[in-house]
């Protein structure tokens, strides 16, 4: 009990900061409301830490593309946020879009290979290979 609520603890203080800052006149300050739906996006990281961390492989096979989505925006959510603060007036697909091309790519890849792979292969990579580390089939 003690370690699900530990591990939970990042989700409660990323949604909080996203109520607070959409909360907060948002609506005159851009950067904020990027900041907000950058909580967001650490919520739903720190959401599949959590299934993964309480090795509740069952629902994270729905969630790992997702993950895998996650933790590649942080950083370009990231980047953008600062140019919002320093350099940009607003946010906009022409000009910040560029750096979510590959992350989103990536996600694309990542969810059609399980979609592929379907529930049982794609419940046995992760048990199998991502947390025990045991190697692919014919891989030497």
């Amino acid at each position: 009990m003690l370690t699900e609520i530990l591990l939970l603890n990042p989700v409660y203080v990323t949604i909080f900061w996203f109520f607070a800052l959409i909360a907060n006149n948002a609506k005159t300050h851009k950067p904020k409301i990027f900041l907000a739906w950058f909580m967001v996006t650490a919520s739903v990281l720190y959401l599949s830490h959590f299934f993964y961390f309480t090795q509740n492989y069952t629902a994270y096979v729905y969630l790992d593309s997702i993950y895998t989505l996650a933790y590649l925006l942080v950083y370009p959510m990231y980047h953008v946020y600062v140019r919002l603060l320093t350099v940009d007036s607003s946010f906009s697909v022409k000009s910040h879009g560029r750096y979510f091309i590959a992350p989103l790519l990536i996600f694309v890849a990542v969810l059609l290979g399980y979609l592929i792979m379907g529930y049982e292969d794609s419940l046995a990579f992760i048990v199998d290979i991502l947390v025990s580390g045991n190697k692919a089939k014919g891989i030497h």
